[in-house]
């Protein structure tokens, strides 16, 4: 039972990886993984939060303490309803991910509520979270030569474009005179979402090709070009 239920598991998340990319998994690892200068490291960091840390403590936390709070208080339904809400909310993503959250709540909640032991929804909590760090590590791995601006960056509430908060020394977008505050809006004229929308404009165009980028700087838009640079050659 339990095979089956990883088998299900795995084949629900790699057919949303391949249906609609990267924006399926978590923001901020994904984002890491791919700006990060020292990869195994990460790697290693990520398997152990995903198969030990974050599964036991969240599950102690959600199901073993708001769960069941909640159910002594509230029909079981609604119980398992809010639980699912609040583990959603607890991971602050986009709202594609939220979705996806809050019925990975719903599932962890329905299952401790059939097994009746925190140590169900933790082994479950735990592989969901390996077989999205595989994927994960799948896809950086595929990418590793793939083109880099060199930035990191957050998106703004409400409002097109990202704003850079760090900058790679050596990247294209170093040479290119960005500066951390700036708010990158356009890649060549075609307007930039978010930051993920950023990165997958990027991977988009080929190493060595000249880019033009706009972006706003103390409410003053300008316009710069930069020459993108494979990740692997990027000085350290």
């Amino acid at each position: 039972m339990t095979g089956a239920v990883y088998a299900v598991m795995a084949l629900v998340i790699v057919g949303l990886y391949y249906s609609g990319g990267e924006r399926f998994l978590p923001r901020d690892a994904f984002e890491g993984a791919h700006q990060a200068t020292s990869l195994p490291a990460l790697y290693m960091l990520f398997l152990l939060w995903a198969c030990t840390i974050g599964p036991v403590g969240e599950e102690l936390f959600m199901r073993g303490l708001v769960y069941n709070a909640l159910k002594g208080r509230l029909p079981l339904s609604l119980a398992l309803v809010i639980q699912a809400l609040l583990f959603a909310i607890f991971h602050p993503q986009p709202p594609t991910n939220m979705v996806v959250l809050f019925f990975d709540g719903l599932f962890l909640g329905a299952i401790y509520e059939w097994r009746k032991t925190l140590l169900t929804p933790i082994l479950i909590h735990a592989a969901i979270n390996a077989i999205s760090v595989i994927v994960l590590l799948i896809s950086v791995a595929l990418n590793a030569g793939a083109p880099v601006l060199g930035v990191y960056g957050e998106d703004r509430v409400a409002e097109f474009g990202c704003v850079v908060t760090a900058i790679v020394p050596g990247s294209a977008a170093d040479e290119a005179g960005l500066k951390i505050g700036d708010i990158i809006v356009g890649i060549d004229g075609e307007g930039v979402a978010d930051f993920r929308h950023l990165t997958w404009m990027i991977r988009s165009r080929t190493i060595g090709q000249t880019i033009t980028m706009q972006f706003y700087r103390e409410g003053v838009l300008l316009e710069t070009r930069a020459v993108l640079k494979e990740r692997n050659k990027i000085p350290p």
